[in-house]
């Protein structure tokens, strides 16, 4: 019963911590960090950006997986797995007022902005090639 009850409200707090944040002004790295560290994690999903020339119908280019930030010293560490390619990696990221910048698996420069108006996908962005959005577990 106090397992059930602690998973319960860790959910909650999984829900009402981005909205919190969201209604803050403005944000900032600390805080933009403590989100993206939730221990249940990020789902991702991804297609081609507008101003790339990539077939959004070729395989593995429109995709989705899972992604985990955790602290490693002083260092973010990024596990990324791509379910749609079946790989794994790690990167580290770096985070300021708004932004996470991160390189993927198979591509580099992803800049995600964290967007308080929508609650669904908190952050949003990519490189030239890609476009990306996260939402929480």
């Amino acid at each position: 019963m106090k397992l059930t009850l602690a998973l319960v409200i860790l959910g909650l707090l999984g829900l009402v911590a981005p909205s919190a944040l969201a209604q803050s002004a403005g944000g900032n790295a600390a805080d933009i960090r403590d989100l993206l560290l939730r221990s249940t994690g990020w789902i991702y999903d991804w297609k081609p950006s507008l101003t790339s020339n990539i077939d959004p119908k070729t395989p593995g280019e429109v995709g989705n997986g899972e992604m985990l930030f955790q602290m490693r010293g002083d260092a973010i560490a990024l596990t990324i797995h791509n379910l749609t390619r079946s790989v794994t990696c790690e990167r580290t990221a770096a985070v300021s007022a708004d932004t996470v910048v991160f390189d993927a698996c198979f591509e580099t420069g992803i800049r995600l902005r964290f967007d308080p108006a929508d609650r669904e996908f908190s952050f949003k962005g990519g490189n030239t090639m890609h476009d990306y959005r996260l939402k929480a577990k």
